[in-house]
């Protein structure tokens, strides 16, 4: 059966609302989505500290909840700005999805508070909305 869900979350002063169509029983549903609401972890960085470098193996995923976040990578020493995040945004996920290290590096900007899914826990929900397979491969690019 297919049935449309409606994600509700909330990130600082943020409320973002997702619609989602799924193809799964609501019993193999909860199984996966409610582990996936206990395993978050929030974490707060203070202005300046380093949340990942450059070039380093991902551990899972970041979703900014508020503050600001860098994202930059090193060119002879010295930072040049890719872009700001700002709340409501997600990070790592393209680095945890192709199983690539990090090709830039996430500073805090500001005093910022950070959602983490560690990249276990992420795999087996992914899975559960027919991403595993298909995103999830051993290396390089993602799949389209």
């Amino acid at each position: 059966m297919t049935r449309r869900m409606a994600f509700f979350v909330h990130f600082g002063d943020l409320l973002i609302v997702s619609q989602v169509h799924i193809k799964i029983s609501l019993d193999a549903f909860k199984k996966y989505a409610v582990p996936l609401v206990l395993a978050e972890e929030h974490l707060d960085y203070k202005s300046g500290q380093v949340v990942f470098y450059e070039r380093h193996k991902p551990y899972g995923i970041y979703v900014l909840r508020k503050g600001r976040i860098r994202l930059f990578t090193k060119e002879n020493g010295v930072e040049k700005l890719l872009r700001i995040v700002v709340p409501g945004s997600i990070f790592g996920a393209d680095e945890v999805c192709g199983r690539r290290p990090f090709e830039f590096g996430a500073k805090a900007e500001t005093d910022v508070s950070v959602i983490f899914f560690g990249e276990s826990v992420f795999e087996e929900t992914a899975s559960l909305f027919g991403a595993g397979k298909r995103k999830f491969g051993k290396g390089g690019k993602k799949k389209p």
